[in-house]
């Protein structure tokens, strides 16, 4: 029971961080213009 535990958390870890890369690569990919209404000012 607990083998199976262990197993089912390290596949929610990973598709966790493999979720997090993708949506990191796809927003690297496409990076979108950021209107000048929604800049901070300052920055």
């Amino acid at each position: 029971m607990k083998k199976r535990a262990y197993k089912l958390l390290g596949a929610i870890i990973v598709s966790a961080a493999s979720l997090f890369v993708f949506t990191g690569c796809l927003f690297y990919l496409y990076n979108p213009p950021i209107p000048e209404e929604l800049r901070r000012k300052g920055v």
